[in-house]
């Protein structure tokens, strides 16, 4: 399969919904992250280590809510000191925070939905103990993006743990290719000179509108018509 094949199923979004659809490599960042212990690198090789379903669907999420929370952090410089410890918001709201924002293509924070419902099956309901134990609304949505996003090979969308782990990796690996550009776009609507522009900006449109107001209130007032005027 072609590269370009895979970008399209896992990371590129629809042009126009969002400010980026199509992400873009840091060499020198990634390099950095696979020294940290706490990267995006190491996160997803501890999201690898399960052993069974259950633990494959806590570690997934757990993996894909710390990727949006780097996100968040990118996009928010004082994201951690206001959500940071005992106020730190549900994985639910994070994701809600991280798609209002409509930065980073939809189909990624999806994808981190579906990993969250499915951890929360598995944390609210004893008796599933198995992707296949989920309810079929659960795995129907599954199914449906597998599907959706034409994720190959098509004949494995019932084949619920390569589904889920395919997902999982949108959800994680997926919306972190991202993280150059929103890192850029924190850069630059933070510099000066992006202030400065703004301000120009502005006080030009400023000065149209009160070109126009002062025309309007300048403007002599209609003449009456001798004609038709009704006489008492």
């Amino acid at each position: 399969m072609k590269l370009s094949d895979l970008l399209a199923q896992y990371v590129e979004g629809e042009k126009g919904e969002t400010i980026f659809h199509v992400a873009i490599s840091d060499f020198v960042a990634g390099m950095e992250d696979q020294l940290n212990p706490d990267g995006v690198h190491s996160t997803l090789n501890r999201m690898a280590n399960y052993g069974d379903d259950r633990s494959r669907a806590l570690l997934a999420a757990l993996a894909s809510e710390a990727v949006i929370d780097k996100a968040l952090e990118a996009l928010m410089p004082k994201y951690g000191e206001f959500f940071g410890g005992d106020r730190s918001p549900a994985f639910s709201m994070k994701i809600k925070m991280l798609e209002a924002l409509a930065v980073v293509p939809t189909h990624l924070t999806e994808a981190a939905d579906i990993v969250r419902g499915v951890r929360n099956s598995f944390a609210h309901k004893l008796t599933v103990e198995k992707l296949s134990d989920l309810d079929e609304k659960v795995k129907g949505k599954m199914k449906a993006y597998y599907s959706r996003r034409r994720i190959s090979p098509p004949d494995k969308r019932d084949d619920l743990p390569h589904v889920f782990d395919q997902i999982a990796w949108v959800a994680t690996a997926g919306l972190s290719a991202y993280f150059p550009l929103v890192r850029d776009l924190n850069d630059t609507i933070r510099h000066a000179n992006f202030e400065g522009k703004l301000r120009a900006r502005a006080t030009k449109r400023q000065r149209k509108q009160i070109k126009l107001i002062m025309q309007h209130v300048q403007k002599p007032p209609p003449r009456d018509d001798a004609e038709n005027i009704t006489p008492f």
